[in-house]
């Protein structure tokens, strides 16, 4: 009985670490405007076919949002990784980020409408799970 008690400091211990790596903050009022604004401007790029803008924008606010939750990392990446159990269809928003790096980094990469789609409704639906949109 007595080999099972030293487990017990080690479990809260546990669940304190699990705790704190996992909390996040809810987005303010001020923060959520920022971000309504801007998606609005997503909207605006999608509906202009300026879809190259759009998918830029979009990652841009996914960022800002898990900063502003106070999900912590160097990179766009190390914070996304924070957010599986939060977010979920990883793979569609991670295809969508990595399209946006394929946008900024490639000189001859060219977006269609279809693909583009497809980004900006991974990010929404990143948003929406963060109860940011």
């Amino acid at each position: 009985m007595t080999s099972v008690w030293w487990m017990l400091p080690v479990l809260l211990l546990a669940w304190l670490l699990l705790w704190w790596v996992t909390r996040t903050k809810n987005i303010s009022e001020k923060d959520r405007s920022i971000i309504l604004r801007k998606w609005g401007e997503v909207d605006t790029l999608m509906g202009e076919q300026r879809y190259r803008e759009a998918v830029l924008e979009a990652d841009k606010i996914l960022d800002f949002v898990m900063k502003r939750m106070g999900i912590v990392g160097e990179t766009f990446a190390t914070r996304f990784k924070k957010t599986e159990k939060l977010i979920g269809r990883q793979e569609e928003v991670w295809a969508a980020h990595k399209m946006r790096n394929q946008l900024v980094h490639e000189i001859d990469f060219d977006i269609t409408a279809g693909r583009a789609r497809s980004a900006i409704e991974a990010f929404r639906h990143a948003l929406k799970k963060l109860n940011a949109l």
